[in-house]
């Protein structure tokens, strides 16, 4: 391993929003921490760059992932 890139809970439920919303996919935060880095700590390091990201892990109970996803929904609205 050469590097370990970090992420928050908030940037995991982004993610998560994020593949469900754009990419059709059902993930767990886990599964989804592959996108978090590369929208986040990642991001102009590999601009540019061909990327493949592995995403898996649907373990997740329906109640849960809607509950991830109303939080990211939530951050992601302009204030009223």
């Amino acid at each position: 391993m050469d590097e370990v890139a970090t992420v928050s809970d908030d940037a995991l439920q982004d993610a998560m929003l994020t593949s469900f919303s754009r990419l059709k996919l059902a993930v767990e935060p886990a599964g989804a921490a592959a996108l978090a880095a590369l929208a986040g700590p990642l991001r102009e390091r590999l601009r540019g760059k061909a990327v493949g990201l592995i995403v898996c892990g649907a373990n997740i109970d329906p109640a849960g992932f809607a509950g991830h996803l109303a939080a990211a929904q939530a951050r992601a609205e302009p204030a009223a």
